[in-house]
């Protein structure tokens, strides 16, 4: 519980203390962080240091820091953090107004020529809490919102009766600024072009057919993201595409293709979560998108390939059904280098095409977004794996089974496929790529399970061999507060691999396990791939 919801007092008491903080100035600590902003181009700034304050007015039960921050002119800025910690922020006396857009916080702020004062304000309680801000100009700013936009610009069933497309832009109210709107059909055909102002939230389509999916690409500035859409009733359309698969002759991977994708969009229709899960609709239509697009293919009509595929094959061990999924860039006239992301222990087991990894559509929405951002193809196999447990020698074949399935599909470049994984995954991608040292040019983990591995009862066909990725570069990613995996759990991977002569590219950051562990991808591994390709 934070100090202002704790204590009403300390809502009035935090107003009128702004003053007395500024008069008490020269009680601060010179241990101080200087923050340099210079020029007009495009900046972000990382504000990730403090200085414990010292102030006769300041009471026992909060703490003060203070950071300094030294622009050569005067701009206007916005102060991001991904987490709400109840923290107040006082920017050369003036308390910053806290402001909301999607999972981010953001503060307008404005910057005077030279020496800025920054102030945070923070609950003695939270003493463990690391403060991090990140300062950005307004270009910076408007690509962090149309990244967190990716996949719902708006609420993506529109109903036939009205063709009506009702926006969901929150960022209208963060910076006023005209944008653009283009929708497309299936085939790549342009059906509407639209001019979006921050007073008007519906649009008439009239364009649309009924039954029909649509791509819409959405440009603010220099930043543009994309989503897809339904015009319809979706219970109608899955019956539909029902009757047309049970009518027509199509090939054994068409065939297989289709079953799967129905499978998914009868799931989504029947589970509870429609009733009261407002990110329900935002499952449904890339569903839908992806069907039609696959019924066009089989036509031989090309178009604008979707950017979540929901794929299925036949094993080459047995023959039976496995399933992966792809997210690709939009732009797929050339080829990219493949992370393939091994999933964690599950505490239930559940179909692939149901799992908790696909639960949250902002996740799935985030590995779109930054497919696109970073030219890169990512894929999650089923691979056979149970719900706990490490690899077996049938796990490991049918994830590269399932690779070579998206080599021979996608635009895969040669000599460039990376692994990714988090937490439990993490073992379980060690164990594959020891094995398999040649078929991997590098791995990103997120606070990996390691320690547990080194109990000699495991058969040495599935022990992780750390002197057969000596060769391999390897980045480990995590969190000093993270509970759930903390910093043990992996410290004899990286000592190991300091043994062995290659040591692991570490990175840490306070708090970030509260996304790693909840997201599909982490946006630090990818960079990480770019910077070693």
């Amino acid at each position: 519980m934070t100090f202002f919801k704790r204590n009403n007092f300390h809502k009035f008491f935090i107003v009128g203390m702004t003053f007395l903080l500024a008069a008490s100035c020269q009680k601060y600590s010179q241990d101080v962080v200087d923050c340099n902003i210079s020029g007009n181009e495009a900046v972000t700034v990382k504000i990730d240091k403090w200085s414990l304050c010292e102030s006769d007015v300041m009471p026992d039960s909060l703490q003060c820091h203070r950071s300094l921050l030294d622009a050569d002119v005067e701009r206007r800025m916005f102060l991001f953090s991904q987490r709400a910690v109840g923290n107040r922020y006082i920017l050369n006396g003036d308390t910053l107004e806290l402001k909301r857009f999607e999972q981010q916080n953001y503060y307008p702020v404005f910057l005077k020529e030279g020496i800025n004062e920054l102030i945070a304000i923070t609950d003695t309680a939270s003493r463990e809490r690391h403060i991090s801000l990140e300062l950005c100009d307004s270009v910076i700013a408007i690509r962090l919102m149309a990244e967190s936009m990716f996949g719902r610009m708006f609420y993506p069933l529109i109903n036939p009766d009205s063709m009506m497309l009702n926006l969901d832009m929150k960022y209208c109210k963060v910076i006023p600024l005209e944008s653009s709107m283009e929708i497309f059909d299936v085939v790549g055909r342009k059906i509407h072009e639209l001019k979006i102002t921050d007073d008007n939230l519906r649009y008439e389509l009239p364009a649309l057919e009924v039954g029909k999916s649509y791509m819409s690409k959405w440009t603010i500035g220099e930043s543009s993201t994309w989503q897809t859409f339904l015009c319809g009733d979706p219970d109608k359309v899955y019956e539909m595409y029902r009757n047309r698969f049970d009518s027509v002759r199509i090939s054994v991977a068409d065939s297989l293709e289709i079953d799967q994708l129905l499978w998914r969009f009868r799931f989504l229709l029947e589970h509870p979560s429609r009733k009261d899960d407002w990110w329900w609709q935002f499952k449904i239509a890339p569903i839908a998108y992806q069907l039609e697009y696959a019924f066009r293919r089989m036509e031989g009509e090309d178009g604008i390939a979707p950017t979540l595929n929901f794929e299925s094959y036949n094993s080459r061990i047995d023959g039976m059904v496995q399933r992966c999924v792809v997210f690709t860039p939009k732009d797929m006239t050339r080829h990219y280098p493949l992370v393939v992301m091994i999933r964690p222990n599950e505490e239930n087991r559940h179909e692939f095409f149901s799992c908790p990894q696909l639960a949250r559509q902002w996740a799935v929405n985030n590995v779109q977004m930054l497919c696109d951002k970073y030219g890169l193809i990512v894929m999650m196999p089923e691979g056979r794996m149970r719900s706990f447990g490490l690899l077996d020698e049938d796990n490991e074949r049918e994830i590269m089974n399932a690779i070579d399935f998206v080599k021979k599909k996608y635009p895969v470049e040669d000599g460039k496929v990376y692994l990714h994984a988090n937490c439990s995954g993490g073992e379980r991608a060690l164990q594959l790529a020891s094995h398999h040292p040649d078929k991997f040019n590098g791995m990103g983990l997120y606070a990996p399970f390691f320690s547990r591995l080194k109990n000699e009862k495991y058969p040495d066909k599935i022990q992780i061999k750390l002197e057969n990725l000596k060769g391999m570069p390897i980045f480990v990613h995590g969190d000093p507060l993270d509970g759930h995996s903390p910093p043990i759990f992996y410290k004899d991977l990286i000592n190991g691999m300091d043994k062995v002569g290659n040591p692991c590219k570490v990175s840490m950051e306070y708090h970030s396990g509260e996304l790693y562990n909840v997201t599909i991808v982490g946006e630090e591994a990818l960079q990480y791939f770019k910077q070693i390709e």
